[in-house]
């Protein structure tokens, strides 16, 4: 198997999965990142020391570095699977930077793939996209055929390299639509809004959401998505070609869901803004969204200075595309009905959120400060006595 971009959320955590299921004999992993600087728990950097694993580091917009990751040796016979979980991620940077990153990575990935003379043995290519590519709507949860019309950046052109993917003639793809991805590792799915939550216990205020509780922030763990990838690629009756699944839990997460558990976890007050504070935000989004998280990042650097923690992947910025009104609202029904595939977590809750958070800690990446009502926090295996 082969993983592009194999060093984020998601490829780490296909990588461990693979490695422990002793489901491969060789993963090739290609990333511009390198673990030892990607905030790696020792965990996932022992993988990439597994003798069954290739790290390259490589660049896949770049096109000498695309010819190294899908070099062969003579004799070598070539991959079975293709991941691409390779994408630029961060929201707020310039549309060139997601039309090379996105739309053109996935592009040259594909072309490379279908170049390869060892192409007649690739069994699948699965192209990770987002649940962003559909109409913000509250009808209905968009089903893999419904209505698109992406509101970020980065699902503009995931969804543009879905249809040039699906136009290769040849190419075995098979495209999965994430919600949003939540679990241990986690930098930018719910992550932001965990972080957020510890400022407001140290600020010792309410926190307030724009939007109201109904706002949909449809969610899938971690976990889910790598099964998921494992599944369509070795489903018992075949997956057909250019096939598209939602992945996405049934527990059809909210922001009133996601309100309630960060205030149990944190034990802090949370509320909703009225409809004239939310309407005079969506008429000056860019400046209230500014405003909001240089509130929220001061108290959280103070935190993390106070805890000797002087690197870390977390913060609690959140781009104002993240921070429309905008619903993610998705069926992930299909891939199940189609495929026998059953998911693991059905719903996200306090106790997931609650450990995706202590094994931040345990990294050294997440202060520790009191959760659900616990002043006494097992971090790694010792007690901690957490600062109130």
């Amino acid at each position: 198997m082969l993983v592009l971009g194999g060093i984020g959320h998601v490829g780490r955590t296909l990588v461990k999965f693979l490695l422990d299921n002793d489901l491969v004999s060789y993963i090739r992993v290609a990333d511009k990142a390198i673990p030892i600087i990607a905030y790696c728990s020792a965990e996932h950097e022992q993988c990439f020391k597994d003798p069954r694993v290739q790290f390259l580091q490589a660049d896949l917009t770049k096109k000498q570095h695309l010819e190294k990751v899908f070099a062969f040796q003579e004799g070598e016979e070539g991959f079975d699977f293709i991941v691409n979980a390779a994408a630029e991620t961060r929201n707020g940077l310039a549309e060139d930077v997601y039309k090379s990153r996105v739309f053109d990575l996935s592009v040259q990935c594909a072309k490379y793939a279908m170049g390869s003379s060892k192409v007649s043995r690739l069994k699948k290519f699965i192209e990770l996209s987002t649940g962003q590519v559909y109409s913000s709507q509250v009808r209905a949860p968009a089903k893999e055929n419904g209505a698109t019309k992406p509101w970020t950046l980065h699902a503009k052109y995931k969804l543009m390299a879905e249809v040039a993917l699906q136009e290769m003639e040849g190419l075995p793809l098979v495209v999965l639509r994430l919600a949003t991805v939540y679990g241990k590792a986690d930098s930018r799915g719910v992550m932001p809004r965990v972080v957020t939550a510890a400022a407001y216990q140290a600020l010792g205020e309410t926190m307030s959401f724009l939007w109201g509780k109904d706002l949909k922030i449809n969610t899938v763990h971690v976990e889910d998505v790598v099964r998921g990838i494992w599944h369509v690629c070795t489903a018992k009756d075949g997956v057909p070609n250019n096939s598209i699944f939602n992945l996405v839990d049934k527990g059809d997460t909210t922001q009133g869901t996601m309100s309630a558990i960060l205030g149990k976890l944190f034990g802090i007050k949370t509320d909703f803004y009225g409809k004239l504070i939310s309407n005079f935000a969506r008429l000056n989004l860019a400046s209230v969204v500014e405003e909001a998280n240089d509130k929220h990042m001061q108290p959280w650097t103070e935190l993390c200075s106070a805890h000797n923690i002087r690197s870390t992947p977390l913060d609690p910025y959140m781009d104002k595309e993240l921070l429309s009104s905008n619903h993610l609202y998705m069926d992930g029904s299909a891939i199940e009905v189609a495929t026998g595939f059953a998911y693991k977590h059905e719903q996200v809750t306090l106790e997931l959120i609650k450990e995706q958070v202590q094994y931040a800690m345990a990294e050294k990446l997440f202060p520790v400060i009191s959760m659900d009502g616990d002043d006494d926090l097992k971090v790694s295996g010792q007690s901690t006595k957490a600062k109130k």
